[in-house]
């Protein structure tokens, strides 16, 4: 719902016989229906670690396909993002990108270890590794 209120223009005034005062009018605008359902989720009790990851691919990849790939590669991830993308032919290659994907390790049932993490995310390396996505080195 949207609410605008503000002065009405002098000039509109005598339209409604109206002379020598100040009229604020206000509008409620009724938003349309959206069109798809907006789901809730309860907030999770165990608290989840975030990693990034820089994978170095070609220019003409679309960094969904390595989100999406970083998504299925394991059960617990979620919250999968991209936070930088880098460009230079010098340290990069050419014709190729750096990307920085960032997402979140949780287990809802308990408290995520830091050995299981570290599992989690050898799987996403594999995982992009096993389609030619090169993990970046410092």
């Amino acid at each position: 719902m949207t609410l605008r209120f503000g002065l009405v223009r002098p000039t509109l005034l005598p339209l409604f016989d109206i002379d020598g005062i100040d009229v604020y009018a206000f509008e409620i605008v009724k938003m349309p229906e959206l069109h798809r359902v907006i789901k809730f989720s309860l907030i999770p009790e165990y608290p989840g670690t975030r990693r990034e990851l820089n994978f170095i691919m070609p220019e003409v990849t679309p960094v969904a396909v390595v989100t999406g790939l970083v998504g299925k590669s394991h059960e617990l991830i979620s919250d999968i993002g991209v936070t930088e993308i880098y460009r230079d032919e010098k340290h990069i290659g050419k014709d190729k990108k750096s990307v920085i994907v960032s997402f979140l390790i949780r287990n809802t049932a308990t408290t995520i270890t830091d050995e299981e993490a570290a599992k989690v995310q050898e799987a996403v390396v594999e995982k992009l590794a096993g389609e030619g996505f090169q993990l970046r080195s410092a």
